[in-house]
């Protein structure tokens, strides 16, 4: 394939592919779609702040990071993305799999140079403090996953993805969440990951447990 010259202009359109927004800003009825829009985001985030809270609290994290990623992932799905019709926002599988990794090891484990405590005082961090660096780094690493994988097209590999097989993962989901969501509602102790949850309704002391609650 030739080689392009390197112009403003080819610069430009390479990026484009990366920045939807160069394509579309410029044709954006102002005064046709702003009211609409605006009143679309208004309904949007009145159903993504408690969801972000609530998604915030399974991902083992503080509810006041559920509103960082409610506000910030829209802005930049607004400046990367292409569908105009998705709703972008917290996702609870993946609220799991974060709150997975922190419940699965010690925080000081992945953190060095750092005194942990429960207070934060003299110049120490709290347990919270040290979910969210954990929480973080992951973040980091799995975008720049997905990065390197957009640069080489991969995404097509989803069309391969069977509605079958997009329909159990939906319902396995709810499954998941429900059931992770469990303990709190009948008062077992010590399930403190979803991988847990399913094994522990087949042990006899389940069972024990919530007869003393009643």
């Amino acid at each position: 394939k030739k080689m392009q010259k390197l112009t403003p202009q080819n610069i430009l359109k390479y990026f484009s592919g990366y920045f939807s927004i160069i394509n579309w800003i410029g044709c954006y009825k102002w005064k046709e779609y702003l009211k609409q829009d605006i009143l679309c985001g208004i309904t949007l985030g009145i159903i993504q702040i408690p969801q972000g809270l609530a998604y915030a609290r399974l991902s083992l994290l503080s509810p006041v990071t559920g509103l960082y990623v409610t506000l910030i992932v829209p802005v930049l799905y607004m400046i990367t993305g292409t569908s105009k019709l998705a709703s972008i926002g917290p996702f609870s599988v993946i609220a799991l799999m974060v709150g997975d990794v922190l419940s699965s090891g010690k925080p000081e484990s992945y953190i060095r140079n750092f005194s942990l405590n429960q207070t934060g005082k003299n110049g120490t961090i709290t347990i919270d403090d040290a979910n969210i660096i954990v929480a973080t780094t992951l973040t980091f690493l799995v975008g720049l996953i997905q990065v390197i994988l957009a640069i080489f097209h991969v995404g097509f590999i989803s069309n391969f993805v069977s509605r079958t097989v997009t329909s159990g993962f939906i319902f396995g989901s709810a499954c998941l969440v429900f059931t992770s969501q469990f303990q709190y509602l009948i008062g077992v102790k010590y399930l403190t990951t979803s991988a847990r949850t399913f094994s522990r309704f087949l042990n006899v002391d389940t069972f024990y447990q919530i007869l003393d609650i009643y």
